[in-house]
């Protein structure tokens, strides 16, 4: 800085002139050590000594901001002077204060603040400001204060002892402000975390606290700041919960809010008993336990909501908890058991005559208690078993044997999480009951009411997933019941204990593999069986052992069929086993390396022994054959993707390079004999067929692998593959190896290889579609254009522009502009397989926003011209328009709102559903500009409530609808011509149709009508 002059100059520019301007360059100084903070203090001291406040108010704020923005270039010294200061202004006019306030924060986040300052602080403020007196953001600043202090010098504070809690009491004291209470929340919190003294201040810090308890606040709508009712009330409840010092004034304010008649207070008060039981220990429940209890029994007992019976749920489990921890006395009676006492009292006759409903309470309520500790599940279970057994034994109606089964279920789950153990005992708790709970469990899942049986189910599963509970013969017949159930075709509780199994298969896979599966992979052989079998196996496949054992048996099946429908439903079940593993190496490392190959092997053995030249699908008969089906192929393909995409690079970089050498040179040694019965070269123009169409299974093998996987022969691969594509006669090949292509270089990083060949591809593609070309061989060219295009537009690469072009041009040939049109939906559409996300393919967001930037004005230039190309480019507008999203197509308005009638004059499906679309965002966002031409519009919308496609009609519909938006004055005059169109389209065979009828003719009946 050049000298004492120039600063003089900014602290009156900053004070007099009120130029933020100059406060940048005083930190400078200061920052860069040019300028000293003496220097800065005597020449801003005139000011901050000035007769006038606005002047001091100014120079004080000056100071502040200079503190703020060089707080660590103060020493100690600096430090001590300017609190000093701060300390001084707290008692000059009341206006300087938030800019003391401004301070004082900055120095309270400064580790470099000399000890003994932060007491100095807090003792001034206390003192000397009313701090429920000030605005919001003042208030909010002293907390601040307050926190950082917390945070960061802890140790001095606790010097101060009560002190210091009376002053943050009177200051907390009285606050409304929701962003306040959750700083100051916290602060009470952490002094009662970190052990301050409250010394005799505990009943005004529950008094102060308290208050705002339970928490009754809803933040407005659109509310800036964020703050929610759950933040309050999870940032109070742990100062009400966390010391026991302050559980003779708790209990007594949860004890009322308990009695209360807002469902909300009860649940905040049990949720918050909850974790005071944790907190507080039996003694300090002492007095008040048998009040609690009764009230949390009554709610339960007498539910009025599921949410409050849930929390007196928890809240009476977490007491019964707090009570077994408690030393027992000799006698054994001790809290914990005069509580189970009395539950069970109040339960027994509930459990003995009570309706379903309490019943079902009551065992909830036993449920929670019992599973406080070993001596309570045994309490529970002894007082309560017997009486529900023999209700069960002596009930003739179902639906109450199956109130009590669940109960049972309930009870038995007792055990669940019971971690304590008796000391010697080695036995459940269950041990006495489990006997007759097995015979039970027995005759409900026997019983030929189909809800019983479902409980009997549920009750079977739950015993056996009891650690310890069942012996190894008890599980066997636990598990054997549920095969049987499982082994019933026409049972409509086979999916529960297939479910039921599934579950149990972590735990037990040994007991299911040797009692579910030999019954289930025998009615693979049944065909009125096979596919619910092959269903029940597949959802069983929830543990690696499991899965072990099935997936081999429905490769055998899958091997055999001798349907095409059964080979894709094998398959589908296959993806599902696939799919459930995708979270578990192990199992994934077996499917890549067991299912794959047999796959594999299978489909290019049965390829190398095709017999006469079928292309049907026709298959029926022969399993061997059968594999030539496109739709086999397909679903094989599915499965392969599946498996390629979820596989770990280690796998894949193991068996790819066998994989390549199978489909480029023909080598069998990946296959599971190691030979092939003939020559094998799919990848070559001249192959018959029946191999070239499994370039659909190298394409899901490589083209859904994860992007960091290098393809070994990238190069040669990728020139089979366009000189199959290009040259194939035969069209499953030519999507396939198109899609194949495309799934490698959309992967491909960015470099000359990628450059060199997509270079080669325009050339070829250039070639191959001239009009000199046969229609076949360009209709394949445009496929492989239409996909590499799409690979290329997902990514943004530099080259798509190029390809897109030459679609482009393609709209205005004779032969393919019709195709090419159609073509532009491929490539704003999902796909779901090697171009898509599961696939790991290289997406960009928003990339159909981009194209349709980028090509709509070319495009809607060719729409407005004559011939084929205006109806090509119309249909290719329609596609891109279609896969905006709303808010897209809202900014597109302005543009294509003037086309709109002659575009809904078109005969194309595509064309009218996108101009109907767009017309009702139009109708939404826009109407203003469409009033003039409102019979035009009705005039086009009338005849296609009548049109072949459905979509149309419902789109037409909807328009029709949105339209009454419009000044009534303009629609009265076509009101009867409206309601006769509507009428008739009331007898529509298609119930959306008529739906869509009913809402658009209210809607006209109401036009003109008081109110709309």
């Amino acid at each position: 800085m050049a000298g004492e002059p120039l600063l003089d100059v900014l602290c009156e520019r900053f004070v007099v002139d009120k130029d933020h301007s100059a406060l940048l360059p005083i930190c400078t100084g200061l920052r860069e050590g040019r300028l000293s903070l003496l220097q800065f203090v005597d020449s801003l001291g005139p000011y901050l000594t000035h007769a006038e406040t606005n002047v001091r108010l100014r120079g004080t704020l000056l100071l502040s901001s200079v503190v703020e923005h060089c707080v660590s270039k103060l020493n100690e010294k600096e430090m001590v002077v300017i609190c000093k200061f701060y300390k001084d202004k707290l008692k000059d006019h009341y206006t300087l204060l938030p800019a003391v306030l401004q301070g004082f924060l900055c120095l309270s986040v400064s580790p470099l603040l000399p000890e003994g300052l932060a007491v100095d602080i807090l003792k001034a403020l206390f003192c000397e400001v009313q701090v429920q007196s000030l605005i919001q953001v003042d208030r909010r600043s002293i907390y601040s204060i307050i926190a950082n202090f917390m945070d960061g010098r802890r140790h001095e504070l606790k010097g101060l002892g009560a002190d210091f809690v009376y002053g943050f009491l009177q200051a907390m004291d009285g606050e409304k402000d929701p962003r306040n209470l959750l700083v100051t929340f916290h602060i009470a919190y952490d002094i009662l975390r970190h052990g301050f003294q409250l010394g005799p201040y505990d009943e005004e810090f529950f008094e102060v606290t308290s208050c705002y308890f339970p928490i009754d606040f809803s933040p407005p709508t659109n509310d800036p700041y964020g703050v929610t009712h759950e933040q309050l009330v999870l940032a109070l409840r742990p100062v009400l919960s966390y010391s026991p010092q302050l559980a003779q004034f708790v209990l007594p304010l949860l004890l009322e809010k308990l009695d209360s008649e807002m469902q909300s207070s009860k649940r905040d008060a049990m949720e918050t008993l909850t974790e005071c039981c944790a907190a507080y220990g039996a003694n300090e429940l002492q007095d008040s336990l048998n009040d609690i209890a009764t009230s949390l029994r009554r709610e339960v007992l007498e539910p009025v909501s599921e949410a409050v019976e849930m929390a007196a749920l928890d809240a009476i489990q977490a007491l019964a908890l707090t009570l077994a921890r408690s030393v027992m006395p000799p006698d054994g009676r001790d809290l914990l058991h005069m509580l189970l006492e009395d539950t069970v009292v109040e339960c027994t006759p509930t459990l003995t005559t009570g309706e379903a409903r309490r019943l079902l309470s009551a065992s909830r309520l036993l449920q929670a208690v019992g599973k406080a500790c070993y001596r309570a599940c045994i309490h529970v279970l002894t007082a309560s078993m017997h009486v529900l057994v023999k209700r069960f034994n002596d009930s003739k109606q179902a639906l109450e044997r199956c109130t009590l089964v669940d109960a049972l279920r309930n009870l038995s789950l007792c055990c669940q999480d019971l971690t304590e153990a008796r000391e010697g005992e080695a036995e459940s708790p269950l041990h006495n009951h489990i006997e007759t709970l097995l015979e039970l469990a027995g005759a409900a899942v026997s019983d030929t009411h189909l809800q019983l049986r479902q409980a009997g189910i549920a009750l079977l599963i739950a015993l056996a997933s009891l650690p310890g509970a069942l012996s190894e013969e008890q599980l066997g017949l636990a598990v054997c019941h549920l095969s049987q159930l499982i082994q019933d075709p026409v049972s409509q509780c086979s999916v529960a204990a297939v479910d039921g199994c599934a579950a149990l298969a972590s735990m037990h896979s040994t007991l299911l593999i040797s009692h579910c599966l030999p019954p289930l992979t025998a009615q693979l052989l049944k065909d009125a069986e096979c596919h619910l079998a092959m269903k029940s196996l597949a959802r069983l496949c929830l543990h690696p052992d499991v899965m072990r054992h099935v997936v081999p048996e429905l490769l055998d099946h899958l091997c055999t069929a001798t349907t095409v429908a059964d080979v894709v439903v094998t398959c589908e079940h296959l993806h599902n086993i696939v799919s459930q593993s995708k979270r578990c190496p192990e199992s994934l490392s077996y499917l890549y390396n067991t299912l794959l190959l047999r796959l594999l092997s299978h489909a290019v053995h049965t390829s190398t022994a095709y017999g006469e030249d079928r292309v049907s699908d026709d298959f029926a008969g022969d399993a061997s054959v059968i594999w030539h089906s496109s739709t086999v192929i397909g679903a094989v393909a599915r499965l392969l993707t599946a498996i390629s995409s979820f596989a770990e690079a280690e796998y894949v970089e193991v068996l790819l390079p066998d994989l390549l050498l199978l489909f480029l040179d023909g080598d069998g040694k990946l296959l599971a004999n190691g030979m092939l019965d003939s020559p094998f070269q799919p990848l070559q123009p001249n192959s018959p067929w029946q191999q070239t169409q499994l370039t659909a299974l190298l394409a899901a093998c490589i083209g859904s692998l994860q992007r960091k996987v290098a393809v070994p022969e990238w190069e040669r691969l990728l020139s089979y593959l366009v000189k199959l594509t290009l040259t194939s006669e035969h069209t499953p090949t030519v999507i396939s190896g198109a899609t194949c292509i495309a799934a490698l270089v959309n992967k491909e990083p960015s470099g000359l290889r990628l450059d060199v060949l997509l270079k080669d591809i325009l050339k070829k593609l250039d070639d191959n579609l001239s009009v000199e070309r046969q229609h076949g061989c360009r209709l394949h060219a445009l496929a492989l254009l239409l996909w590499v295009t799409k690979a290329m537009v997902l990514r943004y690469h530099p080259t798509a522009p190029e390809f897109v072009n030459k679609l482009l041009f393609l709209l205005g040939d004779t032969d393919l502009g019709v195709d090419a049109a159609d073509g532009f939906r491929l490539l704003v559409t999902e796909s779901s397989l090697l171009l898509g996300p599961a696939a790991h393919a290289d997406i960009r967001l928003l990339y159909r926003q981009r194209l349709y930037t980028e090509r709509a004005a070319c495009l809607l230039l060719a729409a407005n011209a004559d011939g084929d190309r205006r109806s090509n480019s119309l249909q290719a507008l329609a596609h891109l328009l279609a896969a905006l999203p709303r808010q897209a197509l809202v900014a597109e308005l302005p543009t294509l709102s003037p086309h709109l009638l002659s575009w809904l004059a078109e005969p194309h499906v595509a064309v009218l559903a996108a101009a109907l679309a767009l017309l009702q965002v139009a109708l939404a966002h826009s109407p203003k500009p469409l009033e003039p031409q409102v019979e035009s519009f009705l005039t086009c919308l009338l005849p296609l409530t009548r049109s072949p496609s459905m979509s149309v009609r419902i789109a037409a519909l909807k328009c029709l609808s949105a339209i009454t938006c419009l000044p009534t004055h303009l629609l009265l005059p076509h009101w009867i011509t409206v309601q006769h169109t509507l009428a008739a389209v009331l007898d529509d065979k298609k119930r959306l149709v008529r739906r869509e009828a009913i809402e658009a003719r209210g809607r006209w009946f109401l036009l003109g009508s008081p109110g709309r």
